[in-house]
């Protein structure tokens, strides 16, 4: 009875171990990211492309839709949100376009900063486009985001 509790005890003690790796300790990679945003553009999930990139970008990309609301005197967080939404409509009817993007090299300049160069395949209505992109990445906490302060 007390080798199947000793068990038990190390089989939790094993699970906590790793949930708390994962949780507090592991840390992101550019490849994770570049993986996160080639999800993010599949499923049209524009909040979790922003999270891709650092604040600043994220800064740009608001400041942007505020003062271009301005000027047209529109609501355009109104219409990305909406655009967001139509996408899940769109996915369905076949009118999105399917990306994958696959890292060529990355490039460390440090421990915290790199640039990744990226072929971005994009498939629509059997038209193929490549293109490729260096994005400059930094470390942000534990995780790799593309930075305009990197560059």
């Amino acid at each position: 009875m007390s080798l199947k509790l000793l068990m038990l005890i190390a089989a939790a003690l094993t699970v906590i171990a790793v949930i708390l790796y994962f949780v507090f300790l592991k840390s992101g990679t550019p490849e994770d990211t570049i993986e996160k945003m080639e999800h993010a553009l599949n499923n049209l999930d524009q909040e979790e492309l922003l999270e891709c990139f650092d604040n600043q970008i994220q800064g740009l990309y608001s400041g942007a839709l505020s003062v271009g609301g301005e000027l047209a005197g529109i609501d355009l967080g109104g219409l990305s949100d909406l655009a967001g939404g139509l996408g899940g409509f769109m996915s369905a009817a076949g009118l999105t376009p399917e990306f994958d993007l696959e890292i060529v090299n990355i490039e460390y300049s440090d421990k915290n900063n790199c640039m990744a160069e990226v072929n971005f395949t994009m498939t629509f209505q059997g038209e193929i486009q490549t293109e490729t992109q260096v994005l400059p990445m930094t470390k942000d906490g534990r995780e790799w985001v593309i930075s305009a302060s990197a560059l």
